[in-house]
């Protein structure tokens, strides 16, 4: 049985216009966060009439494939990484920092990226910039990896509100994040599971498990026995 409970999201890399001369060692390397809650994203394939050899009746016919946007739940830290790492995503993506790191660039003068002295406010960065990938592993309920869902050229596009209150002393603070994505490819473990089930299963059992096996079945045919109701 599908458990919705067991999986792990992560970030194949860090975005470009994260990326600096003290992150560029780490860079290249998998992000993870603790992630309550995420949707695994579907998609919508866009009809289209089309006339079959231009006479007749409208035939609907398929065009365009958009997969849906993905929302996710983040856990926030104590130090405020997490939020922080967002924030400054989201922010690269359409510049919102300071109107005074902006300069002008002379012809041929290449842009940094990640870096804010370059950026105007409201200025766009380039795609390519501020694109990743995310994983969704799913597991089953033994830990054996069942899925993996690979959403490529994600951003964030909506970053939601973190809540505070003097009431919430024993929450732990989230931040709802909407990625938009290109595209989403999937990978399934069945095989490989049932294979390795396959060769557990033919291979010779040792005297010690057979014991443990004859006990375990001879506790629990005991444990199935039921006296027979008192009559008259």
């Amino acid at each position: 049985m599908y458990r919705p409970n067991r999986y792990l999201v992560r970030f194949k890399r860090a975005p470009k216009c994260l990326v600096d001369a003290s992150t560029a060692t780490h860079a290249a390397s998998d992000i993870m966060f603790f992630c309550d809650n995420v949707n695994i994203p579907g998609a919508s394939i866009i009809p289209v009439a089309h006339k079959r050899f231009s006479i007749g009746p409208f035939d609907r016919r398929a065009s365009n494939i958009i997969p849906a946007e993905n929302s996710a739940s983040f856990m926030l830290d104590g130090m405020g990484k997490n939020l922080d790492f967002f924030q400054q995503w989201v922010s690269k993506i359409v510049y919102m920092g300071d109107e005074t790191g902006a300069v002008n660039l002379t012809v041929g003068e290449s842009r940094r990226a990640g870096s804010s002295e370059y950026h105007g406010f409201g200025e766009l960065s380039y795609r390519d910039d501020y694109i990743t990938e995310m994983e969704i592993e799913t597991y089953d309920s033994i830990g054996n990896k069942i899925n993996t869902i690979t959403a490529h050229e994600v951003w964030p596009s909506q970053l939601g509100d973190v809540t505070l209150g003097w009431a919430q002393n024993d929450e732990v603070g989230r931040v709802t994040i909407n990625f938009q994505l290109q595209r989403w490819t999937t990978k399934n473990y069945a095989a490989k599971i049932e294979e390795a089930n396959s060769k557990v299963s033919d291979r010779v059992l040792s005297p010690m498990e057979r014991l443990l096996r004859i006990g375990s079945a001879a506790r629990s045919l005991k444990a199935s026995w039921k006296n027979p109701d008192s009559v008259g």
